[in-house]
């Protein structure tokens, strides 16, 4: 209609092929817009799902990772204990002997 009235003040008149020819024209141009926006919106639907999927991936990596860490850990703090109680007991069984020592000792004076 804006059209319509731009044309008329110019003085050139406007026949309803003219008019059919600007319609078609003006939808052809509204549906390659929205043929490109659908375009467009699911490019951004495509590269969200592989940043998601991407967030997800790393996500399960950073648990794995730290399931892996803890398991190491405690496997290190089994072989610290470990090797604290074998500690222990040598020193258990040094004193124990230096014990029967003394006792000989006092025994045989």
């Amino acid at each position: 209609m804006a059209a319509r009235k731009f044309k008329n003040l110019t003085g050139t008149r406007i026949t309803e092929e003219d008019e059919s020819k600007g319609i078609k024209s003006m939808s052809e141009k509204l549906e390659t817009h929205e043929t490109s926006e659908n375009a467009c919106l699911e490019w951004d639907r495509e590269r969200w799902n592989e940043e998601k999927a991407s967030k997800m991936e790393k996500q399960q990596f950073e648990e794995v990772k730290l399931k892996k860490q803890m398991e190491f850990e405690e496997k290190q703090n089994i072989k610290k204990y470990e090797f604290e109680k074998e500690k222990w007991n040598n020193e258990l069984e040094l004193k124990e002997k230096q014990c029967q020592m003394d006792l000989t000792i006092v025994a045989l004076s």
